[in-house]
C-alpha cells in the first residue's frame, strides 16, 4: 500500500511544481527529494516546498567534503549548501576538496587554475591566488609551503604568512639538512 502511495504522490507533487522529474524523499537527505525542471536541479522537502530552486547543473550528497554540506555545480562552478539549504558559498570555485587533505579543518578550493582554503565555516582563510598549497608536516608541523608567482611562502596553522617570499634555489638551500 505504501509503495503504491509513494508512486502516485512523487508525479503529482512534480506536476503540481511544474518539475520534470522528482526524486525519491530521502534520498539526498531526509524528507528533501533532488527535482529538475528544464535539466536543472533543485530541492524541495516533503510538503512540495522549495529548499533550492532548480537552478543548478547538479547537486552532490551531503556529507562527502563535510557533514551537513553538499557541492552545488552551476555553470561549471562549484559552492556548497548548508542542511538548512542556505548557500554557505556561492558557485564561483571549480574544485572544492573535501576537508582535511592540507589540515583538518581546512578544505582547498581551486579557482582560476589558483588554490586557496577555507575553513569548516567557509571562511577564506587563504584566497585562491597560490600556484600550489602544500600540506603540513612535509616541511614542518605548524607550517605550510605555498607557491606563489615563482616563489615560496610557509603560513602558519591559523592561515597567516609567516615569511618573505623566498626565490626556489634559496628554498632548497634552507630546506637542506644541516
Amino acid at each position: 500500500m505504501f509503495f503504491f502511495f509513494l508512486i502516485t504522490i512523487l508525479p503529482v507533487v512534480g506536476a503540481q511544481q511544474g518539475y520534470d522529474f522528482v526524486e525519491e524523499f530521502g534520498v539526498i537527505k531526509r524528507n528533501w527529494s533532488i527535482v529538475s525542471k528544464d535539466g536543472c536541479y533543485g530541492i524541495i522537502d516533503k510538503n512540495g516546498r522549495e529548499i533550492l530552486p532548480p537552478l543548478y547543473d547538479m547537486i552532490e550528497d551531503f556529507d562527502i567534503i563535510k557533514s551537513d554540506w553538499a557541492i552545488i555545480h552551476y555553470n561549471g562552478l562549484q559552492g556548497i549548501v548548508n542542511k538548512n539549504g542556505e548557500i554557505v558559498m556561492l558557485p564561483q570555485y571549480t574544485d572544492i576538496e573535501g576537508f582535511g587533505i592540507v589540515k583538518n579543518n581546512w578544505s582547498v578550493i581551486t579557482k582560476d587554475e589558483c588554490f586557496g582554503i577555507i575553513d569548516k565555516k567557509g571562511n577564506i582563510v587563504l584566497p585562491p591566488e597560490y600556484d600550489f598549497i602544500e600540506d603540513f608536516n612535509i616541511i614542518s608541523r605548524n607550517l605550510c609551503l605555498v607557491s606563489f608567482h615563482d616563489s615560496y611562502l610557509l603560513i602558519n596553522r591559523k592561515g597567516k604568512i609567516c615569511s618573505e617570499p623566498v626565490e626556489p634555489l634559496k628554498l632548497s638551500l634552507l630546506l637542506r639538512p644541516q
